[in-house]
């Protein structure tokens, strides 16, 4: 039973794929090139000053490297001998199939007590899991071709945190 809630108005959550497309936007108008599909090897330096990055594709000169990496950051901090305590974590959530009666402006509801958050997800319901001692994944290093990849659930794990949601 909800005994209490609380309603943020002014909160709530972006679409990654729209706030990627926008911030590239925002940088191609400010001048600069976005060139995807390359993979970065290296960061080139001098008297420590970044001067470039070494890519799949050859060496492109630059003054600053913004590292954006996300689960990849830590990897990608080492190779210029730079530490991010950045880990990435397993993180699970199922969707339902669509249903008429979900619309996509309800606010996201969270329970920390079951460790669960329900939002609208593609005319359904998204319900995700996180746990406060969560798994570290890929510890020594993530895969360079996971984007958009899935792990296998850990069942036992995650069963009683199904049961709360």
């Amino acid at each position: 039973d909800v005994l209490a809630g609380f309603f943020v108005e002014d909160d709530g959550r972006v679409n990654p794929v729209d706030a990627t497309a926008a911030l590239a936007r925002g940088a191609r108008n400010g001048g600069a090139t976005i060139v995807e599909g390359v993979s970065l090897t290296g960061v080139t330096a001098t008297n420590g000053r970044v001067t470039g990055v070494r890519t799949d594709r050859g060496d492109v000169a630059c003054e600053y490297v913004v590292n954006a990496c996300g689960m990849w950051a830590r990897q990608l901090a080492e190779l210029s001998g730079v530490c991010v305590p950045n880990q990435a974590a397993e993180h699970y959530y199922l969707l339902t199939e669509p249903m008429a009666q979900v619309d996509p402006r309800w606010p996201v509801v969270e329970d920390p007590s079951s460790c669960t958050y329900i939002r609208p997800e593609g005319g359904g319901l998204m319900v995700g899991l996180f746990e406060s001692d969560a798994a570290a994944w890929c510890v020594p290093r993530v895969p360079a071709d996971f984007s958009f990849g899935e792990i296998e659930p850990d069942w036992g794990r995650i069963a009683p945190l199904l049961e709360r949601a």
